[in-house]
């Protein structure tokens, strides 16, 4: 089975979470077990790779983690265009982050309750805003403002290749500053918006919290537009 890669993220380890969509079918498959930095790099694996191996469906999922697949073996088998990426993108957008997660959301509320689990843990939305910064605790944030205005302030920013680039920097707020112009000043900007695994917060609030999982550019990718 291929896979189009549209989602590296980051643990606190060397392990990298993959995700992917099936162009045929449009099914995003997630597989384990994880992969390490170093073998990404080594095949070359970065968003629209396409990534080739035997994926089956872990038994008995629960929502909204459905993605999950038993993968024992992969291989890059190549790489989409920009212009094939971005149709791609296109053609997996939701309305808006609520109608993806199917949850009408409180204003301000970034994560779905544990009670009420959606159906799926990771989906395509056009952003009509996207503002990174580095919080005073060095972690990276988003704020997004998606196509029906509504916004998602401080959400963790778990895109492995901009955590690396922007965090990387002798000065990350430059590097952020740096990063939201060029996303201001394109045509399009896509995110993969993910649920992380539940978690409860000492001060009760307990669910799945929204991240940011993948932001993608057309027609200049964020890369090239800060020389990165």
């Amino acid at each position: 089975m291929d896979i189009v890669v549209t989602d590296l993220t980051t643990f606190h380890d060397d392990r990298v979470c993959i995700a992917g969509i099936v162009e045929a079918t449009g099914a995003c498959i997630r597989p384990e077990p994880y992969m390490t930095r170093q073998w990404c790099l080594e095949q070359g694996v970065k968003p629209g790779s396409i990534l080739r191996g035997e994926m089956t469906p872990f038994e008995n999922l629960q929502p909204p983690h459905v993605e999950d697949h038993h993968c024992p073996a992969s291989q890059s088998a190549g790489q989409k265009t920009a212009a094939e990426f971005q149709a791609l993108l296109a053609g997996q957008a939701c309305g808006s982050v609520c109608q993806g997660f199917d949850r009408e959301l409180p204003q301000r509320q970034n994560y779905i309750p544990r009670e009420q689990p959606p159906g799926r843990s990771i989906l395509t939305v056009q952003a009509r805003r996207v503002q990174l910064w580095v919080s005073q605790f060095g972690k990276l944030k988003g704020h997004l403002t998606d196509q029906t205005g509504r916004e998602f302030a401080f959400l963790p920013v778990a895109d492995l290749l901009l955590r690396e680039y922007v965090l990387g920097q002798d000065d990350p707020q430059a590097a952020c500053q740096a990063v939201n112009r060029h996303f201001s000043a394109q045509e399009t900007v896509f995110c993969r918006v993910g649920l992380g695994r539940a978690h409860r917060l000492e001060d009760g609030r307990d669910g799945f919290w929204l991240q940011l999982n993948g932001v993608y550019s057309f027609p200049v990718s964020w890369q090239e537009g800060v020389g990165a």
